[in-house]
């Protein structure tokens, strides 16, 4: 599957409970973390392909979440980034040279079904 072909909706089944009610009123769902795991190993199974991406754009990309993540949500610019925010953003983009390709894109492809399940469950 690729990030093009996203279901415009997910199912989920639920035993019948006094919960269920609550749910149904509120017009509320709870969403697993499949990258935690299912019972069912085959539950919501999602791939995305980033087979032509190099490894250098998938650091690149990584390296811009990192950035985001831990300054520009924490209310810092990046014109104002200091030397040790410079330093950290460094060191996690050698670390990223460090694993080969196939596990970058593993974690890239976890990385999106994350992010789309939860920008999806919004």
């Amino acid at each position: 599957m690729t990030e093009n072909d996203f279901p415009g909706k997910l199912l989920y089944y639920s035993k019948i409970d006094k919960y269920c009610v609550d749910v149904i009123l509120k017009n509320t769902f709870a969403i697993t973390d499949p990258t935690r795991g299912f019972n069912d190993p085959l539950d919501c199974f999602f791939e995305f392909d980033f087979a032509e991406w190099q490894k250098e754009d998938i650091i690149s990309h990584f390296r811009g979440l990192f950035i985001v993540e831990n300054c520009i949500e924490k209310g810092k610019e990046v014109a104002d980034l200091s030397e040790e925010d410079q330093t950290e953003i460094d060191n996690y983009r050698h670390e990223l040279t460090c694993w080969p390709e196939e596990i970058l894109k593993q974690r890239l492809s976890d990385r999106s079904l994350r992010d789309n399940l939860l920008d999806h469950a919004a």
